[in-house]
Parts: structure tokens; sequence; C-alpha cells
């Protein structure tokens, strides 16, 4: 009999990676080539990377084969200083290495793999850095500054490289490059530098920007780099010409959203960007009459590069009585003093809370898709009853199954799965979203012999609109049975949580007192009554007053 298990994890989804003390920035050296047939899956993955992990992570992509429109010296050195021989060879902090890529795919989940296991390892070192530029000489000033933070001297040697993104130019399927480097300054053997325990020291670095290189898509990457072990101890960037992007991540409301309610909205923003804003605000809009924006405004106050802010006062929103189940996108206009920006998310409006398909019932709302995407529902293997969803093995892919939007119930999400993929080069992800970013719950990779039973616990989503999505990514060989997904349970639960013998372990309600506040849902996830006069017998949920916690109770003659 397969062995099954069951794990519960709490997850506060406002950041994607906390900030640390003396935090990690990885330095990801990617060495390529125009011309090479593997070197988009190794693009791919380092710009996704880059989103996700954001201030965590800096990326410079060395294209240092001599018959590549893009070569200079400069990256031809740092070839040699590795001893590169083949492309894509990507490095990882200097001292990590891999070597090779996809056509089509995405070598993502290796180096997300690695990142995870180092930014728990704190930088000996932090990197600050003062630019001025002027955007009509194109002369600039780079001031540097870096503190130790060990109680001994610290010897390394300083590097800072310039790199150009947004770079339209077709190769290998794809139209534009990322992150090339343009200079190092002042060259690619960098400066010695000794600097004693808890000291610091400053440096400067003057530089004129090239004609044809586009300012406004430049970065500066400075990093410290033990030249005997090649591991890089401490690394920082700082745009050329910062510029703020501003980023819906979720919204928090007073209780769940209803027909004929008013909730409070409290909204959360988040600062992608280079550069720090200052006394932001966002303005609601609703384009459709049948949900009415109460209170409109709300100030955010500053939202620095990579920080999160919420709304200082909720805004607040009626649905009307006779509003349609339907998705409403809703518009947000965020601005502060030099900066202006539409932004939308999604809003439910539906009686039915929560989302549960034990995949018996069709497609349901899902939709997959992506690159030699394989999803689709099978009788091959399943929890319960007869089908399950399945992504069976292909190489190169790269597939996500989305189920549709919901509003969250209750904090726990949970499903059963099986998976057998090549351990540590295929990949199977799971991942949430309560507006348009995604954030990775967990990942997984080789085999889980037999059926997991995942949950998690999402206490600060409780009464959004939000999506889950299964991902599914191998490499370019050698493959294995794939990714079985079945009985997923989203809030209060459909009928498929009845077969769940382990949770069926009921509150038995004989008597409830009528003037108790609540709200009552059927287990099919519609609020059928407030109050508890003549409930029939049968499973409900209840939200007790104001609580976003839902209770699982079964009320019996």
């Amino acid at each position: 009999m397969e062995e099954i298990m069951r794990r519960v994890i709490f997850i506060a989804l406002l950041c994607v990676f906390p900030l640390l003390g003396a935090r990690r920035v990885m330095v990801c050296e990617d060495f390529t080539a125009t011309w090479c047939t593997y070197c988009p899956g190794a693009a791919r993955g380092l710009e996704e990377l880059d989103e996700v992990a954001f201030d965590s992570v800096v990326v410079i992509a060395y294209h240092s084969s001599s018959s590549d429109p893009f070569y200079n010296q400069y990256s031809a050195s740092r070839a040699s200083y590795y001893g590169i021989t083949g492309y894509p060879t990507v490095r990882l902090d200097g001292n990590y290495s891999i070597v090779g890529g996809l056509h089509t795919g995405t070598m993502y989940p290796a180096y997300r793999a690695y990142f995870d296991n180092r930014r728990n390892y704190e930088s000996p070192a932090n990197i600050s850095l003062f630019l001025s530029y002027d955007s009509i000489t194109r002369d600039g000033n780079l001031n540097i500054k870096i503190r130790n933070e060990l109680s001994t001297s610290l010897s390394a040697q300083l590097h800072v490289a310039l790199t150009e993104s947004h770079i339209y130019y077709p190769w290998q399927g794809m139209d534009s490059l990322h992150s090339v480097l343009r200079l190092m300054l002042p060259d690619a053997q960098g400066e010695p530098i000794n600097i004693p325990g808890g000291d610091s020291i400053n440096r400067n670095r003057n530089f004129t920007l090239p004609g044809g290189i586009v300012d406004r898509n430049c970065e500066i990457i400075v990093f410290l780099q033990d030249n005997s072990t090649r591991e890089i101890l401490a690394g920082s960037r700082i745009a050329l010409i910062g510029k703020p992007k501003v980023e819906f991540l979720r919204y928090s409301p007073s209780s769940i959203p209803q027909r004929g309610d008013t909730s409070d909205l409290t909204i959360y923003l988040g600062n992608y960007g280079s550069k720090d804003l200052a006394n932001v605000r966002a303005r609601l809009y609703s384009p459709v009459s049948y949900l009415q924006i109460i209170r409109d405004e709300a100030n955010f106050g500053a939202i620095p590069i990579g920080g999160i802010a919420q709304s200082s006062s909720p805004y607040t929103i009626n649905i009307q009585t006779g509003a349609p189940d339907t998705l409403v996108n809703l518009k947000l206009l965020v601005q502060s003093d030099d900066y202006t920006d539409s932004l939308t998310f999604p809003f439910l409006i539906t009686e039915r809370i929560g989302f549960s398909d034990d995949v018996e019932s069709g497609t349901g709302g899902w939709r997959h898709y992506g690159i030699n995407d394989n999803w689709r529902i099978t009788t091959a293997q399943s929890h319960s009853p007869t089908h399950s969803w399945f992504s069976s093995y292909v190489n190169e892919c790269d597939g996500y199954l989305v189920s549709p939007y919901f509003i969250l119930g209750s904090p726990e999400i949970s499903f059963w799965h099986r998976y057998a993929t090549e351990l540590d080069y295929d990949y199977v992800f799971f991942d949430v979203s309560a507006g348009n970013r995604w954030q990775n719950l967990e990942y997984w990779t080789g085999n889980s012999g037999g059926w997991v039973d995942q949950v998690y616990s999402l206490p600060s989503l409780v009464g959004t609109t939000m999506r889950i999505r299964f991902r599914f990514v191998s490499d370019y060989n050698v493959t294995d049975e794939g990714w079985f997904v079945d009985d997923i349970i989203c809030g209060p639960s459909g009928l498929a949580e009845e077969k769940r013998e382990e949770r069926v372990l009921p509150r038995l309600m004989r008597a409830i007192s009528p003037s108790a506040e609540m709200e009552i849902y059927s287990s099919e996830g519609r609020r059928v009554k407030d109050g508890v006069r003549k409930l029939s017998p049968g499973i409900y949920f209840l939200r007790l007053g104001k609580e976003k916690r839902m209770e699982k109770v079964v009320i019996i003659p």
C-alpha cells in the first residue's frame, strides 16, 4: 500500500523574499552567444529569477564569443578568468557552475533551487551605491561604499559592470537581449581591496556612456570576488536612470464581499522598479454600475525599491443586490509627485465562496497552456475516485494548469498529488496569485513515493479573489511518469472534502442560539441564510461575527 503523507505550511503573503539583515544578493553571470542553440533556456531562466527574486539577484550576460555582435574584451576576459569552454555556462556567485541550456524550455528551476539555498547565507559585506548621471553629456559618477560586516579583515577584488537590457535583436526564436555587458570600470581585472573588520571604504568610478547604448535601459552592478576561490562575496546594483514600477499585490476585505453588502478593502502595493517613491496615493474606480465605490481614495506614503505599503485607510465598496455573477477588473490610478500609472486587479462577484474540484466533472473552468504543454484529465491514476489532472512527460516543457478565479473563504488550501520526475533536473511548482503577480509556495523534484496531501494556510488571503496554478518544467532529456493532481480544495470546499476521511471530524451541533450573528454557507460554498432558524440537517460552513475564519459543522436532527 502506498505511503500517504500530509503536512501543513503556514504562509504570510506579503513579499516574495523577505529582506535579511546582511542580505545576500546573488550575482548570476551568463556566458552566452546569439548563435547558441541552447542559450535561450538560460536567458529565460535568469530573466524569471531576476523578476521573482527582484533585488536579491543581479544578472550579467557576457557575449564572450568573438563572432557574436555583442562581443567585447571585457566579456572575453571574464570567460578566460573562469576557463569557460561552452555556451551557455552560468556562474552563480562565482563558484557554482551550471553548464548547458535549452532551446524552447527554461533553466529557471535549476537556478531557483541554488538561489533558495544560497540566500540563506549572509553576505560578509554590504555595498551601498550613490550615482549621479547627466543624460545630456552622458557623464556619470558612481560612489561605492563597502562595509565589512566581519570582525576580521576582508580582502577581495572589486568589480564594476555596466549592463544594458531591452535590446531588440531577434535571435534563436527570441526578440530581445537583456543584461548585456557593455563596460567594466575601470577594466575586467577590477581593483584589489582590503577592509579591516567592522570598517568601511569608499571608491569612485567616473565614466562616459558610449553612443548607441540606451541609458534608460542600463544598470551598474558592483560585486566583490575572492580570486582564490572564485566566490562572489557581495553584490549590488543601481539603475542609470531610476524608474519606479508599482504593482498591485492583493486586497484584504473587512468581510467577504457579497451582494447587498458594504465592505472595506485594504489594498497592498509593491514597488518593483528601480526608484523610490514618496507620497503615493491612489483612486479606485469601478467599470460597472452594480459595484459602487463609496470611499475611493487612500494614501500609501513612501514605497522604497522592493518595499510594500498598504492603504492608510480602507476603500469602501458596495455590491448591489441584483449584481450578476461576474469577474470585474477594478482600476486603481496610482500617483506620486513624479509618477502616474493605472493598475487593474480582479474582483469576483459571486455567492459561491471557495473552490473545490475532484476532477470528475470535466475541465470546470481550468485552462492550460505553455511550451510543450501536456496537461490533460486522465484515468491512469487518481486519488478519488477515477479522474485526475495529469501532465505527462515531454522534453523541454513549461506547462501551466491555472484554476478559475474564486474567493478564498477560509485559510486552508489543499490538494493531493503524486509525481515522478528526473531528480534535480525536472521540477513541479505550486503557485498562488491574488492579483497579477504569481508567488510560488513550494516546488518538488524526484519521486513523491505515492499520493501526498499538501496543505497550506493562507490567512492573509481570506476573502480575496485569487487563483492557483500547477506548473511542470522539464529539461532536454530523461523522462519519467509525470505529475498527477487531484481533489483540490480551497476555502469552504465542495463535496469533494467529504471523501477525505481524515478531515471529516465535524462539530456535532444540536442547538445554536437563534440570535447568534453568523454567515452560513452550504457545502457548495453558497451563502444560504443569516442565523440558524429552520436549517435542514447537513454540512455547513459558518463564519461567526466579523471573523475571517470559517468552521465546518454538521447539523444533525
